[in-house]
């Protein structure tokens, strides 16, 4: 195993965040992935009426609800199988309490999809991740 992977291991373990790394936390399991690996966004509802020999109109009908793509490395069993399991019957796709930069500090928020991807040359349990998040909302 390369000295990288062991030194990410660690640092998961004790808890130590690693320089450049942002901590997330999906219902207490924590990760620490790359900032540029986080994307936040939101759609708008716009509705657009055409007008017969003028300029069409536009309409705001409310925004759409926030959503959040991230790219999470698993250097460790416990991390591998959370995520594998994360969405799945017994887990469920949501609600799951999500905590990383860019949210009000915390949002509850459902799976919407999730991949995993094993490079060659790699340990048995360093997946890359990616995760589809929508905000879980009641609808106030």
């Amino acid at each position: 195993m390369s000295d990288r992977i062991m030194q990410e291991r660690q640092q998961s373990q004790r808890g130590v965040e690693t320089i450049g790394y942002l901590k997330v936390t999906i219902d207490g399991s924590e990760f620490y992935v790359n900032p540029r690996q986080i994307r936040w966004f939101k759609d708008f509802k716009l509705t657009e009426f055409d007008i017969p020999y003028y300029k069409n109109k536009t309409q705001s009908m409310g925004a759409k609800l926030w959503q959040c793509e991230l790219t999470i490395r698993t250097v460790t069993e416990a991390e591998r199988k959370f995520l594998w399991n994360l969405g799945e019957p017994e887990v469920h796709p949501g609600p799951h309490l999500l905590v990383t930069a860019g949210a009000d500090s915390a949002m509850c928020v459902y799976l919407l999809s999730k991949s995993q991807l094993q490079e060659a040359a790699e340990g048995d349990d360093v997946f890359l991740w990616q995760l589809h998040f929508i905000e879980a909302s009641d609808g106030n």
